[in-house]
């Protein structure tokens, strides 16, 4: 990226970027982007998750095995504010394994380095996008609603350390930090800001949190309100949303809404793979604009990269995880 705040040679320069492994969505609204998509011959999936019914499942990402625990009776349950975050989706590990690819664009390109602060919405229980992020990047922030919490920072603790114990451990400067973030109620400058991020952040990471209409206008708005938060007029906040092909109502009213404000790429099979294209029922975009104010630079929403000289970064096998820290 440039280095003065030029926001001109910014916004170039993240297309030039872009172009590279993605290609521009044009006109949103009129569903040329939802038919392309909707109307291939795919794989037919199930609802998404990798086994709803276990207690224990085994992912394997870069050629590790993660144990990972969820709650099929919470994932059944009536609670109110959602119950899906109990569980393991398919989009999560995909989108695991390809972070954990050597050639990753992100990486590879000198978008994402070690010296990045990435937020992921929606974590659910998982833990798997922290365990292969966190050695690669400065922090990896996870957030979900409260009710989540305990197992996720349980499955990153065991994945970690050997042990299930879901206790707040020291803090790790280079580590995992875990807390609640509901897109709906929270302060999100406080949440921020109480927690010491007071540039905003490099990447924020949305896995498969597309799902209804209900969460649309309130994920589309988290977004937004995120990428604002960055000051560092060089250095524009990434946001990286994946999800599974469903509903194709769905898919269209949430790209509609973000591309009211952002420019929206799709990645392009080269730097995903295939596993996780369309042609087997998923799809990765980014959303990319910027809002100019007092001749400095707001993101309202970048939604796959980062502006970082290219570097040098930690091998992708080496996907063990840091300590877990909370501030909840």
């Amino acid at each position: 990226m440039a280095d003065a705040a030029n926001p001109g040679e910014i916004c170039a320069e993240i297309a030039e970027l872009l172009s590279r492994f993605a290609e521009r969505v044009q006109d949103a609204s009129e569903g040329l982007e939802t038919f392309l998509l909707f109307s291939q011959d795919r794989h037919q999936h199930d609802l998404g998750m990798v086994d709803p019914s276990a207690v224990e499942i085994t992912v394997t990402v870069a050629g590790k095995d993660f144990l990972l625990t969820q709650s099929p009776g919470l994932l059944t349950s009536t609670r109110s504010g959602g119950t899906t975050g109990a569980a393991v989706w398919k989009t999560t590990a995909l989108l695991a394994e390809w972070f954990a690819c050597p050639d990753n664009s992100m990486f590879k390109s000198g978008l994402l380095d070690g010296r990045s602060n990435v937020l992921e919405l929606g974590a659910g229980v998982a833990g798997l996008l922290p365990l292969v992020l966190a050695p690669r990047v400065s922090t990896y922030y996870a957030t979900d609603q409260p009710y989540a919490l305990k197992l996720l920072r349980g499955n990153i603790t065991a994945n970690t350390t050997g042990t299930k114990s879901s206790k707040k451990p020291p803090t790790s400067p280079n580590g995992i930090k875990v807390f609640p973030l509901d897109w709906e109620l929270d302060d999100l400058s406080h949440a921020l800001h109480s927690r010491g991020i007071l540039n905003g952040l490099d990447m924020i990471i949305a896995s498969d949190c597309i799902y209804n209409y209900h969460l649309i206008e309130p994920l589309v708005d988290t977004c937004a309100r995120l990428c604002e938060a960055r000051t560092d007029a060089t250095t524009p906040t990434i946001c990286l949303v994946a999800q599974q092909l469903r509903e194709p109502d769905v898919f269209e009213q949430w790209l509609t809404a973000f591309a009211q404000h952002f420019h929206v790429w799709r990645l392009d099979d080269s730097a995903t793979g295939r596993s996780i294209g369309p042609d087997n029922g998923y799809v990765v975009h980014a959303d990319a604009d910027f809002v100019y104010e007092r001749g400095h630079v707001m993101n309202r929403h970048v939604d796959v990269y980062e502006d970082v000289p290219p570097g040098k970064y930690p091998t992708a096998g080496n996907i063990v995880g840091p300590d877990v820290s909370s501030d909840s």
